[in-house]
């Protein structure tokens, strides 16, 4: 079993216990990285007006991934994220509901990276959108990785 994996999602908060995922990346220790896209679980106009007002800005304004937007089936996410579960003895996120959720998903306790040297920061992805575009999974997940690379190095 490998040691360390990053793991950063990027989706849609839908209620206080329940997130939709959208965009799941990962940075192992080693530098690896990888990134998986899903489709809705369900359609947009299911949910409420209200709803897909703020999904709608939040997509334009935040994420820049719209609730229609994905590669894979949402049915694939608990598979893809159970090999790495299984892959990685020590899996990092940032922020507690994330934390939460993968906990819940894997059984196993994950470290939320914000309660270690690692500061907050935002990340610039040039790749997203043509503004300064501060919300792309893999970039967090490399950053975050090299952050918590430096703080080890800082002991």
């Amino acid at each position: 079993m490998s040691s360390t994996i990053i793991i950063e999602l990027e989706g849609f908060q839908i209620s206080p216990d329940k997130f939709i995922v959208k965009e799941v990346a990962v940075c192992t220790e080693d530098g690896l990285t990888g990134n998986w896209r899903f489709k809705p679980p369900y359609s947009f106009e299911v949910l409420g007006i209200k709803k897909q007002i703020e999904y709608s800005w939040v997509s334009r304004n935040i994420y820049g991934i719209r609730w229609d937007y994905g590669h894979l089936p949402y049915a694939e996410l608990y598979s893809n994220l159970s090999y790495l579960f299984n892959k990685y003895s020590c899996i990092n996120i940032k922020g507690y509901q994330k934390r939460n959720f993968l906990e819940f998903l894997s059984g196993s306790d994950c470290f939320d990276i914000k309660y270690s040297k690692v500061g907050g920061f935002s990340v610039v992805c040039p790749h997203h959108h043509k503004k300064h575009f501060q919300h792309c999974a893999l970039h967090k997940a490399i950053a975050y990785r090299k952050a918590l690379i430096d703080s080890v190095f800082k002991l």
